[in-house]
């Protein structure tokens, strides 16, 4: 019974000699030392924008992007200025905002431009300038405006191209629009009397077409002479185009739409170019409108090849093919009715007969037998005094009293009381004068091709 007594005195011995060793310390891991980066420094990068030129529709914000080919430890200041220096189709004040603002986070936030300047943040690549549009209702040109970028190095910063082009900013007009090709301005012509604007060219080279589009139409004198010109015509004027080409010899020309259109209807389009009714012979100095007489010239010019090349007194659309046709045969128009205007012109002077010079009244009207008839109509038209014509007169005059007799055209002298008409631009008026040698040149007529041309841009 003693020994069994002493287990557990031995073990609890035991287990106090064990729990009274020391327990060995760990070693702890080494420290690394503490890495210090240097300070980020690059002064040296190149500016660009992503594109030269920015098209935007009016009503949207346009919006151009700068890029630095390397980040900058310094701020990169730039000078933002709007301008329309030596634009033709310059935006009016009214189309766009002169407000800036600036994104340098892609077009998240975007904050206002202060005193037209802003700066590259450190370490960006990336800047944005936007300004806003104007969607108005005006039909308008595509307007242009140019944005100046200029930066700005300072504290140390170096740029490999300090010198940027101007941005151009385009508004594009969002109004209805069909283009034809005739003109600058197309007006449709209602009841013989009231324009209609019906479409505009979007871009156009002088200052003084991007006026008269802005101010929604043609100077009031100009008109009432279109008008009364067209109030005057047998058949129907429905279409009146403007150009302002100082470059192109023509000063007008008509055509009917119904030769396109194939059924023999008089749909008549005039088109005019008004930079013979504003500046002076040479296409130099401004002028007053018509003040020389040339715009009135070619207005009645063009009356001229209406009254006769028109369907409803003129032309036998009975007879489609030239081979059947007895009397003349104008392409595209067709065969004259015997007593057409023209079949009696070409039977009185253009069977091979002889005339003391000169033969026509014009250089012009010597083109071919159209020609020579409008320009007569017109010397008929402006001469205060018609001589009679005797054997020994000239050709032109012969012509002159062929129009004063003939039943189709000697009921519109009255014109000149109205228009504004001078001959002396054409070597005056037509008397008995002799030995005037005269040349050519193309005619203002159009062609069936031309006309078909003119149909097919307005389907």
């Amino acid at each position: 019974m003693k020994t069994r007594r002493l287990y557990p005195i031995v073990a609890l011995f035991l287990f106090l000699f064990s729990c009274s060793k020391d327990t060995p310390t760990p070693t702890p891991d080494p420290v690394a030392p503490e890495v210090v980066e240097p300070p980020f420094m690059n002064l040296n990068t190149s500016l660009s924008v992503s594109s030269p030129s920015v098209e935007v529709e009016e009503g949207n914000p346009a919006v151009i992007s700068l890029q630095l080919s390397e980040k900058l430890s310094e701020e990169l200041a730039i000078s933002i200025e709007q301008h329309t220096d030596e634009l033709i189709n310059v935006v009016n004040p009214e189309d766009y905002s002169t407000d800036l603002e600036f994104s340098v986070n892609n077009g998240s936030t975007w904050a206002s431009v202060s005193n037209g300047s802003v700066a590259f943040p450190k370490e960006s690549t990336t800047l944005q300038v936007r300004f806003s549009t104007v969607n108005d209702e005006q039909l308008e040109v595509h307007e242009s405006l140019w944005v100046r970028i200029t930066p700005n190095p300072s504290n140390g910063i170096t740029l490999s191209n300090e010198a940027i082009a101007d941005v151009k900013i385009t508004v594009l007009d969002n109004e209805e629009n069909t283009q034809y090709f005739e003109g600058f301005m197309t007006f449709t012509i209602e009841n013989n009397s009231n324009f209609k604007l019906k479409n505009i060219s979007r871009t156009v080279s002088t200052t003084q077409e991007k006026a008269w589009i802005d101010q929604g139409g043609l100077p009031q004198e100009l008109l009432d002479d279109i008008r009364f010109l067209i109030k005057s015509s047998p058949v129907p004027v429905v279409e009146f185009s403007a150009k302002y080409d100082t470059e192109n010899t023509t000063l007008g020309s008509v055509y009917n739409l119904g030769v396109g259109y194939m059924d023999d209807s008089d749909r008549w389009v005039l088109n005019m170019n008004l930079a013979y009714g504003f500046l002076d012979s040479d296409l130099e100095q401004p002028i007053s409108y018509n003040e020389n007489g040339y715009f009135g010239n070619t207005l009645v010019h063009e009356l001229g090849h209406i009254l006769t090349l028109n369907y409803h007194n003129q032309i036998n659309t009975q007879i489609s093919e030239q081979a059947s046709c007895t009397t003349f045969y104008d392409d595209p128009y067709g065969c004259m009715n015997s007593d057409a205007v023209l079949a009696e012109f070409n039977k009185a002077f253009y069977k091979e007969q002889e005339f003391f010079e000169p033969v026509a009244v014009t250089a012009y009207a010597e083109t071919n037998s159209g020609e020579d008839i409008a320009e007569t109509f017109l010397f008929y038209v402006a001469q205060d005094s018609i001589p009679e014509a005797f054997d020994y007169s000239s050709g032109a005059l012969h012509k002159i009293n062929f129009v004063k007799n003939n039943k189709w055209l000697k009921d519109f002298k009255q014109l000149s009381d109205s228009i504004h008409l001078n001959l002396d631009l054409d070597y005056g008026p037509i008397d008995y004068k002799v030995g005037r040698a005269l040349g050519s040149k193309p005619s203002c007529i159009w062609s069936q091709k031309e006309i078909m041309r003119a149909v097919e841009a307005r389907r």
